[in-house]
């Protein structure tokens, strides 16, 4: 497997070149605005040799943090969705209940948008919300508007209509959508806009997602701290960086004979999604995609399983895998990635799963004498001795969280990189 910078020389030239070819001038109010390939973009090369079908959590994370959030009448939440961090507090979207949370970074209530209905300033539909850091608003997306909310005090200061599309993604006074038609004709149409001016729009797409109905959106990555997110065509392989003013090719994904043939789907109708999804024997549909300037990270589908793709850039090590094994021995491996930066991912658990965490460690416990026996063996070494770091460290920390009500809140767990 190899990851890296391309150089234009060689067969490596070959790559650019194709990118460079998908590129068409954008609409713009600036003229010179185009969208074009990053001259340095990189081409992930994904080495099949090198999957593995579980890894330990310890290689990725060496320390875990437990939150549990405060619960009360007023801010049970039915499922988290999406979680963004800004100014030591968690903002928590919930689309079950239709509601956005605000919590401390100690797991203490702090707020709740709540605002369903069909009157003035309100929205049945809760999709997605953004933190708009240079103008101070909250901003929730729902039933096809942008509200903005002050983001010190909550109050609604005015709100914005869309036309109906599938996702969103927002950066300061600049918004991004795409349209959903349906069916693909050619187009994401996808559409910047800036104080009512159109940006750019109309990003091609490949001949491969032409007539094919997806009816779910597409996601945009979750936003940087310069205003950047990713965008993924489904089956072209390629991402794109998107940001105020362009839309640039910034990374290539080379699944080798792998890759989705360009006439797969045309065999096959379009009502048979189970089958063009699920039992497709290559890789395509790219999501999950984040990237700081320690990890980036993307899952991918491969006949029908889900595989994760993990990049830290300054300890130079990638990990192709399909779930973790939890050698931390909390029966909490972080299944979901809801929010990345420099220090650590973000994920989430109900209790259950701890009273579970505690099951299997307490059993491992009983078992530590038959392990005394074996200590010869080099791996009984290994394993008594991270049991041991282990259980230090959480194992009363694991017992406090295994004994709360089932009808608690989610505890909010933060992997650590490094210590």
């Amino acid at each position: 497997m190899s990851f890296g910078r391309q150089n234009v020389s060689g067969g490596k030239f070959t790559t650019i070149i194709y990118l460079v070819s998908i590129s068409i001038c954008l609409i713009s109010c600036d003229p010179n605005q185009t969208y074009t390939n990053d001259r340095y973009a990189d081409t992930i090369v994904i080495n099949f040799s090198d999957i593995k079908e579980s890894i330990p959590v310890s290689s990725l994370f060496k320390k875990v943090d437990f939150i549990p959030l405060e619960t009360n009448d007023e801010c049970l939440i039915g499922e988290i969705d999406k979680l963004l961090l800004y100014n030591n507090l968690f903002f928590i979207l919930d689309q079950m209940t239709s509601s956005l949370f605000v919590f401390s970074q100690k797991g203490e209530f702090i707020h709740k948008i709540h605002q369903v209905g069909e009157g003035p300033d309100e929205y049945i539909d809760l999709d997605d919300f953004f933190i708009d850091k240079e103008n101070n608003f909250l901003i929730l997306f729902a039933d096809s508007k942008l509200l903005f909310y002050d983001l010190h005090t909550y109050k609604l200061i005015k709100e914005e209509k869309l036309s109906p599309n599938t996702s969103i993604a927002y950066f300061g006074d600049t918004y991004v959508h795409f349209l959903n038609n349906g069916i693909w004709s050619g187009k994401f149409n996808i559409v910047a806009k800036r104080d009512g001016q159109t940006i750019y729009e109309s990003l091609p797409i490949s001949e491969n997602n032409v007539g094919y109905t997806y009816s779910s959106p597409f996601p945009f990555s979750q936003p940087m701290d310069n205003n950047e997110v990713f965008f993924a065509e489904i089956f072209n392989n390629t991402i794109y960086l998107l940001n105020r003013d362009s839309i640039i090719v910034k990374y290539y994904i080379d699944f080798g004979n792998k890759s989705l043939p360009a006439k797969y789907f045309e065999s096959i109708p379009v009502q048979e999604r189970t089958k063009r999804v699920l039992e497709t024997k290559y890789c395509f549909f790219l999501s999950g995609y984040y990237r700081n300037d320690k990890l980036f990270k993307f899952n991918f589908l491969y006949d029908g399983t889900e595989l994760n793709y993990y990049n830290f850039f300054d300890r130079r090590e990638e990990f192709i895998f399909t779930s973790f094994t939890d050698d931390l021995y909390l029966g909490v491996a972080p299944w979901q990635i809801l929010y990345v930066n420099n220090d650590y991912v973000v994920s989430f658990h109900d209790v259950n799963r701890f009273k579970d965490g505690l099951k299997s460690h307490n059993m491992i416990l009983d078992k530590i004498p038959e392990y005394e026996k074996d200590k010869e063996s080099e791996e009984t070494k290994n394993f008594l001795q991270s049991f041991k770091i282990n259980h230090e460290l959480y194992y009363e920390t694991l017992k406090e969280l295994a004994r709360k009500d089932d009808e608690d809140n989610y505890i909010i767990t933060k992997w650590y990189y490094e210590y």
